[in-house]
């Protein structure tokens, strides 16, 4: 079975729509969707619902999932159980990230990824089912959970998963150049939570209740403890379109801090909160059955230097 068929059928089966996945992949639509036409004639089973321009999986596109992940899995541990240098590991390694959670700190692990393992790919995809279901089949279905920490700590009580910290998020109150009659630079920085400015927000939708302490419950909960509330100006579906839209001067937003230090050199007024509005990240995973490259990720995430420390860099099983 051809291997790029079953990468494009699960990159599909992962967002739903050729186009996106096309546009992630770097293909031409029609390149992903013949490779879908050919795996299904050649399984002789239909592997997706085709619901306007989505698509969604079928009984038996669900069946593939798995299979599909641990052929892909297994064809780059072949790969790389013939090589010792980290430069040269290759492989694809999975991570299911919580709704909010994939800038910021999660940006600045990929980073050191890249620096060490540039042939390593790494498929960042947001969780979309309750960690405790995903937790019992890693790292079959995903290398890593990234949550935030008292969600992993939670986990960490129910499934025999190991949990390490990524880093921490911190949000800052960002608004746009004329806000408050063009006298928002006057405010303190820090600003004090309680004298936070009620006007109009963007926000996000509340994602599913998968977990219980995303940005958005954290953010609001703290507002909330300050008897702060803030009226919504518009909500949003694309997370990253908040900078945008304050900067047109629709509204406020907490953004995470690099967002809103970008959003300050094109004109709007970021400031920090005091008590700091932060939201620590740890990352769940399964010792037992993890790639080469899935366990290098994990050590270079928990900070470990394998370029210096070679008693950390994982050896072949």
């Amino acid at each position: 079975m051809d291997l790029q068929k079953l990468e494009y059928f699960l990159a599909v089966a992962e967002r739903g729509s050729i186009n996106a996945s096309a546009a992630a992949m770097g293909v031409a639509q029609p390149t992903i969707s013949q490779a879908l036409k050919s795996l299904e004639t050649e399984l002789g089973v239909r592997l997706f619902h085709r619901i306007g321009r989505g698509m969604v999986l079928t009984s038996a596109g669900h069946l593939l999932m798995s299979p599909a992940r641990r052929m892909i899995r297994g064809a780059a541990e072949a790969a790389a159980a013939v090589t010792t240098e980290l430069a040269q590991l290759r492989g694809v390694v999975s991570i299911a990230v919580a709704p909010g959670l994939i800038d910021g700190a999660m940006a600045d692990a990929i980073q050191r990824i890249r620096t060490v393992l540039p042939l390593v790919r790494v498929d960042l995809i947001e969780l979309s089912a309750a960690p405790a279901d995903l937790a019992g089949m890693l790292p079959l279905t995903h290398d890593l959970l990234v949550l935030s920490e008292a969600d992993a700590d939670e986990l960490a009580r129910l499934r025999e998963v190991q949990v390490a910290a990524v880093g921490v998020q911190e949000y800052w109150l960002t608004l746009p150049p004329g806000a408050l009659d063009g006298h928002a630079a006057d405010l303190p920085d820090p600003l004090p939570i309680s004298a936070v400015p009620e006007l109009p927000q963007i926000v996000v939708p509340q994602p599913p209740a998968l977990v219980r302490n995303s940005p958005n419950r954290h953010i609001e909960g703290r507002l909330k403890e300050a008897g702060i509330h803030l009226p919504v100006a518009a909500v949003v579906q694309q997370r990253e379109a908040r900078q945008a839209y304050v900067l047109a001067g629709v509204g406020i937003s907490f953004l995470e801090r690099r967002v809103a230090e970008q959003a300050a050199t094109r004109g709007a007024v970021a400031r920090r909160i005091d008590p700091p509005l932060r939201l620590a990240l740890s990352m769940v995973y399964a010792e037992e059955g993890l790639s080469r490259a899935g366990r290098a990720v994990i050590e270079l995430i928990r900070g470990r230097d394998l370029t210096r420390d070679p008693d950390a860099a994982p050896t072949p099983q």
